[in-house]
C-alpha cells in the first residue's frame, strides 16, 4: 500500500565530525530515540516533505553550523516538494 511505501522510504542520518571530517551516515532502521547520541546531530528525512532535525545539546559548533548553515562537505540531499537542495 501507499502507507507502507512511504513508510520504508524514511531515513534517519547521523551527522558527525568525530573523526575529523563532517560526515553524514545513514542509520538503519527500526529508528529508536535511545539510539541518538548528544554529541551527534541527525537528519529524518519522511519524503512526504517533512525534513526534521535533531541537535544533541553536546553537538559541536561544527555540526550546529552544518546543519543550519550550508558551509559543510557534507552531501546530503533534502527532498522537498518544491526544491531539492544540499547541505
Amino acid at each position: 500500500t501507499f502507507e507502507r511505501s512511504e513508510e520504508d522510504a524514511v531515513t534517519l542520518s547521523e551527522i558527525s565530525d568525530s573523526k575529523g571530517s563532517l560526515v553524514a551516515t545513514p542509520l538503519r532502521k527500526p529508528f529508536r530515540q535511545e539510539n541518538l547520541k548528544p554529541q551527534e546531530a541527525y537528519i529524518l528525512d519522511t519524503v512526504s516533505g517533512s525534513i526534521y532535525v535533531w541537535l544533541g545539546r553536546q553537538a559541536t559548533k561544527r555540526v550546529s553550523k552544518s546543519i543550519y548553515i550550508k558551509e559543510s562537505g557534507v552531501s546530503y540531499t533534502i527532498y522537498n516538494s518544491r526544491t531539492a537542495e544540499s547541505i
